[in-house]
């Protein structure tokens, strides 16, 4: 026994089809985690503040943060000094005291942020699903903030 199923595609516009012209969309498969909260591990936390630069924020008890301008020189830095941080956490391992960049447990924050998963199964910030949503937020709405910071 054969089905046949028709598919109402005037329907699919905007999650399938380009409205304007009817094509197909691609999308890049990518897996996004929507995070309300600091991840345990190295206490480094990347984030947009309200004048549009990137800020990366390292350190549990009293948080240091560093702006940036652009994207590329904020995930590298933030690249560069995470994996310096994880590199001190694992020879400081088996100790009573936390290590001062180690983030022993999850916290949360008054907003969201966008992660991935790592080779290794710890949380990456997800820079341009954060960029991305950061415009979309600011053209979608009539707020003169992009997006909401920990400040």
């Amino acid at each position: 026994m054969t089905a046949t199923v028709e598919i109402d595609r005037t329907k699919l516009y905007g999650l399938t089809h380009n409205a304007a012209n009817g094509k197909a969309l691609t999308r890049q498969v990518r897996m996004l985690k929507v995070g309300i909260g600091y991840t345990k591990g190295p206490a480094i936390h990347v984030y947009i503040d309200k004048a549009g630069q990137w800020v990366i924020e390292e350190g549990v008890k009293q948080p240091s943060r560093k702006t940036f301008a652009t994207l590329p020189e904020a995930k590298k830095y933030y690249t560069d000094r995470r994996r310096a941080m994880q590199a001190d956490i694992d020879k400081n391992r088996g100790s009573k005291e936390a290590h001062p960049s180690e983030r022993r447990f999850p916290g949360k924050f008054p907003y969201f942020t966008f992660l991935r998963t790592g080779m290794d199964g710890s949380f990456w910030p997800d820079f341009e699903a954060i960029e991305r949503h950061r415009w979309r937020s600011a053209s979608a709405s009539t707020r003169s903030e992009p997006h909401p910071t920990p400040d």
